[in-house]
């Protein structure tokens, strides 16, 4: 059967060279599309590495000099106790679970420190996140064994963290074990003031958000020092992240009734609650604009694979009503409407397999010079070979309709019919 269309191709060779062509620009357009789909599909299905279910995060505010209410006779030392005190009387009430102070590291945050670490002469940059060992338990993040305890430890020995993509930078592919209690440096190596810092724990991956693919980090330990020499002197907290884990059994209608109980007591000095929100509607709310461009993508996709379909199976469709004259023949002589079929769909596929081969070098080529976006996720053999079976089930599906739909309606006519109208 192979041979007889191997044949009947040559024969039609004028036909067949420009339909070929145009199956290999139509099926490079469609890898492209297919492409972009799975790129978006993969990142958006990949673990988080946190959990932001009942979960809230407090920004403090400091009162302006000018405000009526302003207590200019309060001392540095009574703002770092009564900052200290704040948190503390969040930790304690009973509707919190437990509760992390941090700086620019709560999840879904744009606000962020990145620097360069050290270990032998290789320097990678990453994420910093500046948080207390409670942070962990709050935003449930989990070492490589699984385990949240063993992050809060390290941090409470004042060890860092890194995560499991940024430790292989330093140590290769499938060796961030390798990191545990080794020496990172911080800063200029050659340099007095270099810190040096052992690793405490090894982190799983936790992604940036569910749209982008950066997911490097490295955690340091937020102390009761660093808090009071980083904010009781100054006026600025934006950066000053309380979070907290609710109960579930107590989120419910939670910021309204935290405020009604909590206001007094969390307003010392000239501290006041300036924001309380749920990370969780912030997360929904930060990604309204990725949701809205992910719609735009997917009606110019949509668009694309209309068009596509139409064409492809317009081609076929024209293809097969061309040949009615010959399915009539093909009948009178003793071929079964099944068998007729099946030669066109063995013909059309075994085409499409054809215009496949240079489709598969040209989107190689697109990878190659960075045509198609590898930022990420790089052209590995699984996101190539993926493209390559979903481009070519596509096509073959829109191919076989083609041949179906005209091809059903004449193999219904009789052959005598069939060939007087021809």
């Amino acid at each position: 059967m192979i041979r007889h269309i191997l044949k009947v191709m040559r024969n039609e060779w004028r036909t067949n060279l420009s339909l070929w062509i145009e199956l290999m620009i139509v099926a490079s357009l469609l890898w492209v599309v297919v492409d972009q789909l799975y790129i978006t599909y993969q990142i958006y299905r990949q673990p988080m590495g946190f959990d932001v279910e009942h979960t809230y995060c407090l920004r403090l505010g400091y009162l302006e000099p000018n405000s009526p209410l302003y207590d200019h006779t309060i001392s540095v030392e009574e703002n770092r106790a009564q900052l200290l005190t704040i948190r503390d009387r969040i930790a304690r009430n009973p509707m919190i679970e437990v509760a992390s102070t941090s700086l620019h590291s709560r999840p879904h945050t744009w606000n962020n420190r990145s620097i360069s670490l050290t270990h032998d002469t290789l320097s990678c940059t990453a994420l910093e996140r500046i948080v207390s060992p409670e942070f962990f338990r709050v935003y449930r993040y989990q070492s490589i064994d699984g385990d949240t305890e063993a992050m809060v430890e390290a941090l409470r020995r004042g060890e860092i963290i890194l995560s499991q993509d940024y430790a292989e930078r330093f140590f290769g592919k499938g060796k961030a074990r390798e990191a545990l209690g080794s020496e990172i440096v911080r800063g200029d190596p050659s340099s007095d003031n270099a810190q040096r810092l052992r690793v405490g724990a090894i982190s799983r991956i936790v992604r940036y958000d569910q749209f982008i693919n950066w997911t490097e980090y490295f955690a340091t330990p937020m102390t009761d020092p660093m808090i009071e020499r980083y904010f009781a002197d100054r006026k600025d907290l934006w950066g000053l992240e309380l979070s907290m884990r609710v109960k579930p059994e107590e989120d419910r209608d939670f910021i309204r009734r935290f405020r009604s109980e909590m206001t007094e007591q969390l307003t010392l000095g000239n501290y006041y609650i300036a924001d309380l929100y749920s990370v969780e509607e912030n997360r929904d709310a930060s990604q309204v604009d990725n949701f809205n461009e992910i719609k735009t993508k997917g009606i110019i996709v949509l668009f694309l694979l209309v068009n596509i379909f139409l064409g492809v199976v317009g081609v076929f469709w024209f293809r097969t009503e061309a040949r009615r004259a010959e399915i009539g023949l093909r009948l009178s002589l003793g071929d079964t409407p099944r068998g007729i079929l099946g030669k066109y769909y063995a013909e059309g596929l075994l085409l499409l397999l054809l215009a496949m081969l240079p489709a598969m070098l040209v989107f190689y080529a697109l990878g190659y010079w960075e045509v198609i976006p590898l930022g990420f996720m790089q052209l590995t053999l699984g996101r190539y070979a993926s493209g390559l079976v979903l481009t070519y089930l596509l096509m073959a599906l829109m191919i076989i309709l083609g041949v179906w739909a005209p091809g059903r309606r004449a193999i219904r006519v009789s052959p005598a019919e069939a060939l007087r109208s021809e």
